[in-house]
Order: structure tokens, then sequence, then C-alpha cells
């Protein structure tokens, strides 16, 4: 109740209930529902997994699009965050990169 409320707790905790399939059946779109939604309220920790469930996907775009939910939880501080970009870089262009972070800059949560 509380996610369908907006928390974004809530949300995150169970987008990762269903990526893990905790208490409910596994789920790949739901999760990413969930934790998108925690994003959009700005949250660290959901940037960072949405990040991490991009690059375990098979989007051609993962990389870049696991960039910019890296670099916007960076931002706040997160140090695994800050570490996954190291990673991620080495597998992007330059161009990429630049695509990525403008994507970043660009990126406004939601008002609630």
């Amino acid at each position: 109740m509380a996610a369908e409320q907006g928390n974004a707790d809530a949300q995150f905790n169970l987008g990762l209930m269903y990526a893990k399939g905790e208490g409910v059946y596994p789920h790949y779109a739901e999760a990413v529902k969930w934790v998108c939604k925690a994003t959009e309220q700005d949250d660290a920790e959901a940037q960072f997994h949405l990040g991490n469930m991009y690059v375990c996907g098979d989007d051609p775009a993962r990389n870049a699009k696991a960039y910019m939910w890296f670099s916007l939880a960076a931002a706040q501080g997160d140090e695994q965050a800050k570490a996954a970009l190291g990673k991620i870089e080495s597998e992007m262009t330059l161009d990429q990169i630049a695509k990525a972070q403008k994507r970043a800059v660009a990126w406004k949560p939601k008002a609630n």
C-alpha cells in the first residue's frame, strides 16, 4: 500500500522483491516499474539499482542508460555508483559517455 501511495522506500523495496522473487513471482518488468518510481523521487539507492538492472539487461543502449543512472546516484554520494561508473566507462565510447552525461544533467525528478 505504501508503494501505491508514493513512498519511495516502499516502491524501491517492492521492485527488489519482484527482481528477486521474494514473496512474489519474479517479474522483471514489475521490478523495473517500481524501481523507476523510486528513481523519479531522486532516490540514489534506486538509481544505482536501476543502473544495475540496465547493465544486466539486453537493451542495446544498456550501458548508456546504466551510466546515466550511476551518474545520478554518484552525484548524491553513492559510493557503489561511483565504482560502477569506472567499470562501465571501459565498455563505452567517448561519444556514448558524453551522451549519457548529457541525459543525466537534463534529468529532473518528478514532483510528488
